[in-house]
């Protein structure tokens, strides 16, 4: 007989996450929990079996903390996934800031997103994890739309803080939604491919959009 969805969790979490994870299980509330060491936890159980098919009182046991402890760091699945994909909006914006004021809005544009995608290796396999989970689970994309992803809200008030163009407030949302999904969709690409860095991916997406700023 086939081992059932629960037997194939817990058998998930006893093998990949028994011991160091777990052994706060047994003795009450850990005293410390590490934000890393449950994003990490979290975002394996849900690749391996599948977003949709994990909970987070599953993910809450898998790291041997209560599901109150959880939302201390993750309110919802979602964010566990989201949260560092935020990340790279808010180094974009970073980079914006410290980008000398020369140049054309698209060179500039260009160079900070580079920099804000050049990331250290020890993070590059959780971004990769993320976005897998991203393209494989179309509800995770749903926040990113609408006018709600803050890469394009980073991108528009840039552009409409440099450029000479003087764009109605319909062209600039269109121009950063453009910026945005370039990024999102080389990203995507990135992950599935086994190139180190996402640049030569962005760039390729970029070089069809920013020609026109």
């Amino acid at each position: 007989m086939s081992p059932s969805r629960e037997d194939r969790i817990n058998e998930t979490l006893f093998y990949n996450l028994e011991g160091t994870l777990t052994e706060s299980a047994t003795r009450g509330r850990p005293a410390h929990i590490d934000r890393f060491h449950v994003r990490d936890a979290a975002l394996a159980l849900l690749e391996e079996l599948g977003f949709e098919e994990v909970s987070t009182a599953q993910i809450a046991a898998a790291v041997g903390i209560s599901r109150s402890s959880l939302a201390r760091f993750y309110p919802t699945k979602q964010q566990i996934v989201w949260e560092g994909l935020d990340d790279i909006s808010w180094r974009l914006s970073a980079q914006l800031e410290q980008l000398p004021r020369q140049g054309s809005v698209s060179a500039r544009l260009k160079a900070a997103i580079e920099a804000a995608l050049t990331l250290p290796e020890s993070e590059l396999g959780v971004l990769r994890t993320r976005l897998r989970l991203v393209r494989d689970n179309p509800g995770l994309q749903v926040k990113r739309a609408y006018g709600r992803d803050p890469l394009a809200r980073v991108v528009g008030a840039f552009i409409a803080a440099t450029s000479r163009t003087a764009y109605t407030e319909g062209e600039l949302s269109c121009l950063a939604a453009l910026v945005a999904t370039a990024v999102d969709t080389a990203l995507i690409e990135w992950s599935g491919s086994d190139e180190t860095q996402p640049v030569r991916h962005v760039d390729d997406c970029l070089g069809f959009i920013l020609p026109i700023l």
